[in-house]
């Protein structure tokens, strides 16, 4: 099978795969070793696609370095672990936020309260949650994390 792609597209793949890496990668060595079989086949895949970044004119983002297999060079690379920091300041900022909301949920309401609401809203709590997330996702626009502390 033949599969036709742009220039533009074979770049989006490379960077996929080397995003998920990052994803994969660490779930491997911390959570579960199942991950690692789709660890290495992502790598595998991104090794075999790296062959062809001269059919691309993709080869100026791999590292010249003389190492056996092509891998991304350094400029490249950082321009993608850039990209992921700022994901992981997001989801540090939005999962926080979600958790410190249910944390309030959950003390606001009852069971039998929070019950009746997850069946009114089938499963959904996005509007009881949203308003008590609010004011983490305001706090956290306006001052960052400063002012979060741990009282004992």
């Amino acid at each position: 099978m033949k599969i036709n792609i742009t220039k533009k597209q074979y770049e989006i793949i490379v960077k996929s795969l080397e995003a998920n890496s990052f994803i994969y990668g660490p779930m491997s060595d911390f959570v579960d070793d199942k991950y690692k079989k789709d660890t290495n086949e992502i790598e595998e895949v991104q090794k075999y696609l790296l062959q062809y970044a001269k059919d691309f004119d993709f080869e100026k983002n791999l590292c010249d370095c003389g190492a056996k297999d092509p891998h991304l060079d350094g400029d490249y690379y950082e321009k993608i672990l850039d990209d992921l920091a700022l994901y992981d300041e997001q989801q540090l900022f939005e999962g926080l936020a979600y958790e410190l909301g249910k944390r309030d949920f959950h003390n606001k309401y009852s069971k039998e309260e929070a019950d009746k609401l997850i069946e009114k809203h089938g499963d959904y709590l996005g509007a009881p949650m949203r308003e008590l997330e609010k004011k983490y996702y305001d706090e956290f626009n306006e001052h960052g994390y400063k002012r979060l502390f741990i009282k004992k």
